[in-house]
């Protein structure tokens, strides 16, 4: 598939978007917080990452505002941070729970019903059986 480019003065382009022909937005200011939100995580874990957020947005209880800080039912988890939350628990690490604001993003995961990566679900069975970090 071939792709054709075509080259235009600035005087036209400025004048073919003020007549409403050309959008007066680059497509990358039309990026969603969304979408920003996925591109922060490593590229290995952005598909799995992409799932959980829309399944925690779809209903309008989870969100986060521009400090990245998690909204969840209304209320702001002050001091969280959406991108290590999601990252740590993607990637299956113990280190989520040492995260601000964790048993909430937990909470929120939990009600809508998405499991916990197999290694998250390990040092659960672990902290209850009593073993510690022993392996």
């Amino acid at each position: 598939m071939a792709t054709i480019v075509h080259m235009i003065t600035n005087k036209l382009y400025e004048r073919l978007k003020d007549e409403g022909i050309l959008d007066s937005e680059f497509p990358q200011d039309k990026i969603t917080p969304l979408q920003k939100a996925i591109e922060t995580l490593p590229s290995t874990l952005q598909e799995s990452g992409q799932k959980i957020l829309y399944a925690l947005t779809s209903k309008g209880a989870f969100t986060w505002n521009e400090k990245n800080e998690i909204i969840y039912g209304g209320k702001v988890c002050q001091g969280s941070d959406l991108n290590k939350l999601l990252s740590l628990y993607v990637h299956g690490s113990s280190k989520f729970y040492n995260l601000k604001c964790s048993k909430v993003f937990l909470s929120a995961v939990k009600e809508q019903g998405i499991s916990a990566p197999e290694p998250l679900k390990d040092v659960r069975i672990s902290k209850q059986i009593g073993n510690g970090n022993q392996r």
